[in-house]
């Protein structure tokens, strides 16, 4: 078995794994681990075969690996021996930009065929022109990391004071432009069965009831914490066009209510690096919260004391003991009432701020029936 993530490997906790035969797999934990077998349909695990120059990556999928340059382009071709039947595309060929602007512009050109994540704000507009427009609910999360470790964001009434002066619906309405997305109360979307009943609230006179009770003082408008202006620094990325637009929904919130918020947008690590050095209180980023279909992977990671993305540092023994729980309990109630406990626990600390759930925003050009291939 080779491994090149290490949240994946430690989700699965793997003591070893053997073929057995040409059709089963044996697979031995470390420990019980009731969410194992949700964890192998993680899109970043996958069976493979020997290797050879013929196929570099040989796996039993409907195209097959030709070509790579990291971050720039990735090429496969038609599986002539797929189990399903030849594919009706030749080829595929993914066009990487970490700029969801640049791929709309590419798009308009003429130069890709289609756009996953397309910028929400131009939907409308690009369908005007004939283009096929496609949106689903997801169960991507936009989210604050805080900075559970020093700041003002340490304190957890300041932290639930910022939840509640987010107006999820207004960010939802602007920086969707209404095009998909659902206000958020809890890590997961309302319906996919993990979801506890914790409500997304706005709340200007309560946010400023939790200032004052956090010791800050209102001074001409200004919220003023042991003599220093109360200052807020969010930072984000630029992967997903919605990022920037909610922390400047964000900081206009803030400032609305006398709290004074800066923004920053950087890359993902920087910002992550940010968090993690305590240079900054709040960061604004996007996650599937059910990429295996099981609770536990995103709060293992995110928000346990140990976990492998926990940026901002919170830690607290009672989450880290439901989270514990909910690995080594099989039953699917007891598990349900588990993480309905955990989403409490996260909501009344503010141990992370959701924002909303959004759908996913993909274009097409009209009669796509097969992609050109690179001598075309």
């Amino acid at each position: 078995m080779h491994g090149y993530n290490a949240r994946i490997a430690k989700l699965l906790d793997l003591a070893s794994v053997s073929a057995e035969g040409d059709a089963v797999i044996a697979f031995q934990t470390n420990a019980p681990n009731a969410a194992f077998p949700w964890t192998l349909s993680d899109p970043g695990i996958a069976v493979l075969g020997p290797v050879s120059d013929a196929f570099p990556i040989n796996a039993t999928g409907p195209f097959v690996f030709k070509e790579a340059v990291p971050k720039q382009l990735y090429r496969a071709e038609a599986n002539t021996d797929y189990r399903l039947g030849t594919p009706s595309l030749e080829e595929v060929r993914i066009v990487y930009t970490a700029d969801p602007a640049t791929a709309a512009l590419a798009f308009e050109a003429g130069e890709v065929d289609m756009v996953i994540n397309y910028p929400e704000a131009d939907f409308a507009r690009i369908q005007e022109t004939g283009a096929l427009g496609f949106s689903a609910p997801t169960g991507r999360l936009y989210f604050y990391t805080v900075n559970a470790q020093s700041g003002p964001m340490a304190n957890p009434l300041i932290r639930r004071a910022v939840s509640l002066a987010i107006d999820r619906d207004g960010v939802v309405a602007a920086a969707l432009s209404g095009v998909g997305g659902v206000p958020a109360g809890t890590i997961y979307p309302e319906g996919k069965g993990w979801a506890a009943e914790i409500p997304a609230v706005y709340d200007l006179s309560k946010a400023e009831e939790l200032l004052t009770q956090a010791g800050a003082v209102k001074d001409n408008g200004r919220w003023m914490l042991d003599g220093a202006p109360l200052e807020i620094d969010i930072v984000t990325y630029s992967g997903r066009a919605a990022l920037a637009p909610t922390a400047e929904l964000t900081q206009a919130f803030l400032q609305a209510i006398g709290v004074t918020a800066n923004v920053r947008v950087g890359e993902y690590g920087a910002s992550n690096d940010a968090i993690a050095a305590g240079d900054a209180d709040m960061f604004l980023q996007a996650w599937v919260t059910t990429p295996q279909g099981d609770p536990g992977a995103v709060l293992e990671t995110l928000l346990k004391s140990d976990g492998g993305s926990n940026a901002g540092q919170y830690a607290n023994a009672d989450l880290d003991q439901l989270l514990a729980d909910g690995r080594t309990t099989f039953d699917a109630a007891e598990r349900k009432a588990i993480y309905d406990k955990a989403q409490q626990i996260i909501a009344q600390d503010a141990a992370m701020i959701p924002v909303f759930h959004v759908a996913q925003v993909n274009v097409a050009r009209q009669g796509l029936t097969r992609l050109c291939s690179a001598s075309d």
